[in-house]
């Protein structure tokens, strides 16, 4: 059986100090984040450069 779920705004009065750890949590997932994003596409560009490579250097096929 489904829950019916309505959305309510609830507001939260923070201290700066679990603020500022918040922020800087979410800072340090964003770089983690992004350290992965570009190390895959680093990947990518290398394997379809790679593939390339190997494509131009290919002997003809012979059909």
């Amino acid at each position: 059986m489904e829950a019916e779920l309505k959305q309510h705004d609830v507001k939260v009065r923070l201290s700066e100090d679990v603020r500022a750890r918040l922020l800087d949590s979410a800072r340090a997932n964003s770089r983690s984040l992004n350290g992965e994003i570009n190390f895959h596409l680093k990947m990518a560009m290398h394997e379809d450069s790679f593939d390339r490579n190997q494509h131009d250097s290919a002997p003809p096929s012979k059909t």
